[in-house]
């Protein structure tokens, strides 16, 4: 705090710094121009004691002159880490269209809990309520787990990027869930439901994915040309990863494969289907036929299932294109203990 006094005609500054008493002369007299000056001296002085910078009137007395102010020595810049969206923005560019939206509605969820702090003030007792938060909206333990998924992704990101300096969330496993898979003889009558009508866009997509086991974002990118018939195999583009990956055009797929390209004239198969009209038409066609709607990935697992009695780990590997085979075994291929037992 500082004060204005005078002594006799002359007005001085009184100011405390470092618990040191210090009277400065202002050089203005004791009228009411002289106190307006020295009151708009107080006002900086203390602005600079607050700042812990050094006072020095003279200068004060001249910006105030030339109509400014400025610290006598400028405050030192702390460099301000990045704040949630803002590791976002730079996140976001390095990842694909396709699956952006699953990272970016995990950290919009983060955001709207905790707000938009800085990454390196995010701490594991923000860890506890994102996950308590998750529960309470009722999100299945799975999703929950995804989303921590993410976020270590994120974080690895941004403790390359130096942005922190460790990861506040905690790993949570998964927990194995039976892996449900259609019966063919209810994939049959879906296909033949769908068969039936006019348009067999329906149709050839369902029967695509399952005989190929891609996954929709996959599907619905497939074109003509990448179909390779001279060398029997097809180009998929991978939705998870950004790569190109290759699939056998076998004996049962290629009189399909034919057909599609007969029959559809576009050069994207599918190309006015979206995941979310996928979806409805599935359960449409579920519920047309009597029986509990599946998720369309279930025809992805119904495929690994059935290509896992046929095929070596390492080949069913290489159809269902997963970086580990134990990924295809425990959350894709349902071990069927009866059959086991028949085999046996």
């Amino acid at each position: 705090m500082a004060g204005i006094v005078h002594r006799g005609k002359w007005l001085h500054l009184v100011y405390y710094e470092n618990k040191k008493r210090f009277i400065r002369p202002l050089k203005l007299r004791n009228n009411i121009k002289g106190l307006k000056e020295a009151e708009k001296i107080k006002v900086d002085v203390e602005w600079l004691l607050s700042h812990g910078q050094p006072i020095d009137i003279q200068t004060i007395k001249r910006n105030l002159i030339n109509g400014t102010f400025q610290p006598i020595i400028e405050t030192p810049k702390i460099e301000s880490k990045p704040t949630l969206k803002e590791g976002w923005e730079e996140f976001s560019l390095i990842k694909k269209k396709t699956i952006k939206s699953n990272y970016y509605r995990t950290i919009q969820a983060l955001i709207k809990l905790i707000g938009n702090i800085p990454i390196d003030q995010v701490t594991d007792r923000h860890s506890v309520l994102f996950q308590n938060s998750l529960e309470a909206s009722g999100l299945k333990h799975n999703t929950i787990v995804n989303y921590y998924g993410n976020l270590f992704t994120m974080w690895h990101f941004f403790i390359k990027k130096k942005y922190t300096d460790e990861i506040p969330f905690e790993k949570i496993k998964f927990t194995k869930i039976k892996v449900v898979v259609i019966p063919e003889r209810e994939m049959k009558l879906i296909l033949d439901h769908l068969n039936n009508y006019e348009n067999k866009l329906n149709y050839f997509l369902i029967k695509f994915l399952y005989m190929t086991g891609m996954r929709v974002g996959e599907a619905l990118k497939f074109r003509k040309s990448d179909i390779d018939w001279e060398h029997n195999i097809i180009t998929i583009s991978n939705t998870k990863k950004d790569r190109l990956d290759k699939f056998p055009i076998y004996p049962k797929f290629k009189p399909l494969l034919q057909q599609m390209e007969n029959e559809i004239e576009d050069e994207i198969f599918f190309r006015n289907y979206t995941n979310k009209s996928t979806w409805e038409m599935f359960h449409k066609a579920c519920e047309a036929v009597g029986i509990r709607k599946y998720k369309v990935h279930d025809i992805r697992r119904s495929f690994a299932t059935i290509m896992a009695s046929k095929l070596s780990q390492t080949e069913l590997q290489t159809v269902i294109r997963h970086k580990s085979i134990q990924t295809t075994m425990s959350h894709y291929v349902n071990h069927n203990l009866q059959d086991i037992g028949t085999k046996m």
